[in-house]
């Protein structure tokens, strides 16, 4: 009740422009609440939009808090002047990353058509939506994939051993799609291979569940999408 009571109150117009940079001040609520709550990840506290309250970036997640941590509040804040979800603003910017960050030469390069829609994603061959989304890009007729090979070793034991044969295979592409469209397993391999640096790139980007797919402006999707949907945020790029 609590929360929704504060959701409310804040919506009701009590919303100014959120000051979204570092102080003295909120980087020492920074510390407070490192030090005060260990178990919880977080990267950044700025001013909040309401007098007497602080914004508190968690990863891709976004809260307020007052000057000594202890209260806080989880919902969206409006701006009733200009119609604005400022939560939901935050948080579109937080979900992104650099495209120019990916390490493209670790990742398999699946071409189809014209190839002219491009986008990243990041995958367990054991994964069971992975391979429904596989399913699903075969309704698409034109795009450039780079598959990053991300096994999630503790969901999947067999998935690091078929990454691994996948990227030492000779065709990589069709090695991938043999394997999760086909359910025919590559011959086993051992060779150098990105798995463990694609790992250490998810996680700096907040990637921890499969598939999660990228496009090319930074936007992330996560989840078997069906194709149409797929092709709706592709075409959204930018906009």
């Amino acid at each position: 009740m609590r929360k929704t009571v504060s959701t409310l109150i804040l919506s009701l117009g009590l919303v100014g422009a959120s000051q979204v940079f570092a102080s003295p001040e909120t980087d020492s609520i920074l510390g407070m609440l490192k030090a005060k709550y260990p178990n919880t990840a977080f990267t950044s506290v700025s001013k909040g939009p309401i007098n007497g309250t602080y914004e508190v970036v968690m990863g891709r997640n976004v809260g307020y808090t007052d000057a000594t941590g202890k209260y806080f509040i989880f919902g969206n804040v409006f701006d009733m002047e200009t119609r604005r979800d400022l939560t939901a603003e935050r948080k579109q910017a937080l979900n992104k990353l650099d495209w120019a960050s990916l390490p493209l030469a670790s990742a398999i390069k699946i071409v189809k058509g014209d190839g002219k829609a491009t986008f990243a994603v990041f995958s367990d061959p054991d994964c069971p939506y992975c391979k429904r989304l596989e399913q699903n890009l075969a309704g698409l007729k034109n795009y450039t994939m780079y598959l990053f090979l991300m096994p999630l070793a503790g969901l999947h034991p067999d998935a690091p051993a078929k990454s691994e044969s996948v990227w030492c295979a000779d065709d990589k592409a069709k090695a991938w799609t043999d394997l999760v469209l086909n359910g025919k397993e590559p011959a086993a391999k051992k060779c150098p291979n990105p798995l463990a640096a694609i790992q250490q790139i998810a996680s700096s980007n907040g990637i921890a569940g499969t598939p999660t797919l990228v496009r090319m402006d930074g936007a992330i999707t996560a989840g078997a999408l069906p194709a149409e949907k797929i092709q709706e945020w592709l075409a959204a790029a930018g906009k």
